[in-house]
């Protein structure tokens, strides 16, 4: 509101608006025939409208995201089937591969931190800890995307349709998650041009499209989370042995009390007597890493806590498995 002003004035519209239909689409009568509202077709300059924004401090700009948080770090996996997991098709399927090694151009050319999971052995020993840690069972993509850390993983599938004349069409949907919750960000499905052969053409066609999209709406959901603070997913399990019930409810609040002290937002998504799951947001300039979450966490405790203390499982960029013993 306190810029609307500079923005509808008439030398600020005409460098806004590239172009306005030249009939109205359609016009509504207004407070029994005292007004008219004009529905106008226009095409707006967005880049122009962001430089605006963003020099009126109204949105950050792309600099100060990469200034304060860095770019997201992106893990990108073909979608998984009931029979074979993420990590066999990529190491078998060349059109996956293929289509791999589109994306992470693609990303990497934009300055995204791209993680390609080449070294499958070690990722699935990590993984496969992570999972008897937790004692559940979750989707592979996402388990394997916040045991490395990633901020969003990107999955992704490539199907072919006959066309006219025996031409071949590519399609590629895409999909960006958020790591911490397994949120879905963007979804979006790519066409290449029907064609004789080339598949490895067609489906740098389709991703290029569906690419574009989805990288947009990345960028607002990194604008969003940098007003929030850094999220942080923590996975707290308590040794029940010895401890009564009653002692079991003081731990869980003795901790909780902790993370809300230090956590700007807190969502508890599974919280039971002994097992506590909860994603935060924190100042990025007060807690920057998972060490100093870590840090501030069992110094709480500790203050309440003369028994009982926490122990590190696992720590990583956006993920901390605790135990309490």
């Amino acid at each position: 509101s306190k810029i609307q002003n500079d923005i509808f004035a008439e030398k600020t519209i005409n460098e806004l608006v590239v172009y306005a239909s030249t009939t109205p689409e359609k016009t509504i009568s207004l407070n029994n025939g005292e007004g008219i509202k004009v529905v106008m077709k226009l095409k707006i300059n967005i880049s122009f409208l962001r430089q605006l924004l963003e020099e009126n401090l109204i949105i950050f700009s792309k600099q100060e995201l990469v200034g304060e948080l860095g770019y997201p770090q992106i893990i990108i996996l073909p979608t998984a089937t009931p029979e074979i997991s993420s990590l066999e098709r990529l190491a078998t399927d060349k059109q996956l591969q293929h289509a791999a090694g589109v994306i992470e151009s693609y990303l990497t050319s934009k300055q995204y931190d791209v993680i390609i999971p080449s070294q499958l052995g070690e990722i699935n020993e990590l993984v496969n800890s992570i999972q008897n840690v937790k004692q559940i069972n979750i989707d592979p993509s996402y388990q394997l995307a916040l045991s490395i850390g990633s901020d969003i993983y990107l999955d992704y599938s490539v199907g072919e349709s006959k066309g006219a004349y025996d031409t071949d069409q590519i399609a590629v949907t895409l999909r960006a998650y958020e790591t911490t919750t397994g949120r879905l960000l963007a979804s979006e499905t790519g066409y290449s041009k029907s064609r004789v052969g080339e598949q490895f053409l067609s489906i740098e066609e389709a991703l290029l499209t569906a690419l574009n999209n989805v990288t947009m709406r990345i960028l607002n959901y990194w604008s969003q989370d940098l007003s929030k603070g850094i999220q942080y997913k923590i996975i707290t399990s308590v040794n029940p042995e010895g401890l009564s019930p009653d002692k079991l409810q003081d731990v869980q609040d003795d901790f909780l009390d902790g993370i809300y002290d230090i956590a700007r937002i807190t969502k508890e998504n599974a919280i039971t007597d002994t097992t506590f799951d909860i994603s935060i947001w924190c100042d990025h300039e007060q807690y920057p890493n998972a060490r100093a979450v870590y840090k501030a966490i069992t110094a709480s405790f500790a203050t309440k806590q003369n028994v009982l203390s926490i122990k590190q499982v696992n720590r990583n960029r956006k993920l901390l498995i605790l135990n309490i013993q």
